[in-house]
């Protein structure tokens, strides 16, 4: 008999969960959807928490220049603890609050970037502008969920009394105005990450962190959605390339039975999960980069989705060692094509994904070092 494993580590687990229980009577707890909660953050780099209390607790302000203090109270289970760094009057502030949340949530920016996020850290950079940060459930799709509240609509003041006319008159009908519809700003292309100071503006989840000039993941990720978004709205932009060099460094699976680490570059990210990961994958035992298991461990340079990473879309023999190698994905109307060091690559045709959506990187179980970060037309 051929198994076919095709789902993720986190698949396997729960199947081992459930065979533990035996034949006794199965239970399930409901959890109720996640209430989204909005930070809108003004002109004035002020922040106002729109949710309920016992939802959001601030944990402080705090100055950039000065460093967070060491004081915090421990990160409870069931909470996410974001963190908005803001501008107040010229100085940049870092914001930190406790979000109780028991299912897994994502992160989006003034309506378009997205972290998914489960019971961990999230640093949200809003010291450029930014005016709108929402948790929300990682299943939601609706619009309104991913926006701040607008400002509360003034209230009228009663009208004088009179005296009533001697013949009423019905009030004039008015014709309904078109909602205004918003026309993507085009990005300046070529776009070349600058992280000599900071994440320069990229939206990173916890396991993602400048230094010495690089974007650095340390590994504790188990998840191939986007967890660093470069600031970019790609969505009038459909088609373009992006270019870094990456390095791994270590894997969290390494030398284990069964494994299955993976890292790269990830493309037309949009929400609910969507988007295309080109990349490597190194599995083995239980679980596989491509199709069936293997005894042995499988290198694997991967075109996939981020929704779905089985089956691949393409793959190659690749072992990406210790070493620095220059990754290149271009996307062209349906089509992707990864290259790596100018020599490994790999054509993939797929349409589910054809919007420019949001450009970064992922590492799932691998840390991994990032430099030279471009976008460019393609």
């Amino acid at each position: 008999m051929n198994w076919r494993f095709r789902g993720t580590r986190a698949t396997f687990m729960l199947a081992v969960i459930l065979l533990a229980g035996g034949c006794g009577e199965a239970t399930a707890t409901y959890q109720a959807p996640f209430v989204p909660v909005a930070f809108s953050i003004d002109t004035s780099g002020h922040i106002s928490v729109h949710a309920v209390a016992s939802v959001v607790t601030e944990l402080g302000e705090f100055s950039v220049s000065g460093g967070v203090g060491h004081d915090l109270r421990p990160q409870e289970a069931g909470t996410v603890r974001l963190t908005i760094r803001h501008v107040v009057d010229g100085a940049v502030m870092d914001t930190l609050y406790d979000i109780v949340a028991s299912r897994q949530v994502k992160v989006m920016v003034d309506g378009h970037v997205e972290v998914s996020i489960a019971g961990r850290e999230v640093t949200v950079d809003a010291s450029r502008g930014t005016s709108c940060v929402a948790v929300v459930d990682v299943r939601s799709n609706d619009p309104k969920d991913a926006h701040c509240p607008g400002p509360a609509a003034a209230s009228n003041p009663p009208a004088p009394a009179t005296s009533a006319p001697a013949a009423s008159t019905p009030p004039p009908s008015q014709t309904p105005r078109p909602t205004p519809v918003s026309t993507p700003t085009r990005p300046t292309l070529p776009y070349h990450a600058d992280w000599s100071a900071g994440t320069g503006g990229w939206t990173v989840s916890s396991d993602w962190k400048a230094a010495g000039g690089m974007l650095v993941a340390d590994g504790s990720s188990y998840s191939v959605q986007v967890g660093a978004v470069a600031p970019l709205d790609m969505t009038a932009v459909p088609d373009y390339a992006v270019d870094v060099d990456l390095q791994l460094v270590s894997r969290a699976d390494d030398g284990n039975f069964s494994q299955r680490d993976s890292f790269g570059v990830v493309v037309r990210s949009i929400g609910g999960g969507g988007g295309y990961g080109a990349g490597s994958c190194i599995a083995g035992g239980l679980f596989a980069c491509t199709s069936s298991p293997a005894s042995q461990p499988e290198y694997s340079a991967v075109v996939w989705s981020t929704r779905d990473t089985s089956p691949v879309i393409a793959h190659a023999q690749f072992q990406p060692g210790s070493g620095w190698h220059h990754y290149r994905v271009v996307v062209r109307a349906t089509t992707i094509t990864l290259s790596v060091d100018g020599q490994v690559s790999l054509t993939a045709n797929d349409n589910r994904f054809l919007q420019g959506g949001r450009v970064g990187l992922w590492s799932m179980g691998c840390q991994v070092d990032a430099k030279n970060f471009a976008v460019s037309a393609a």
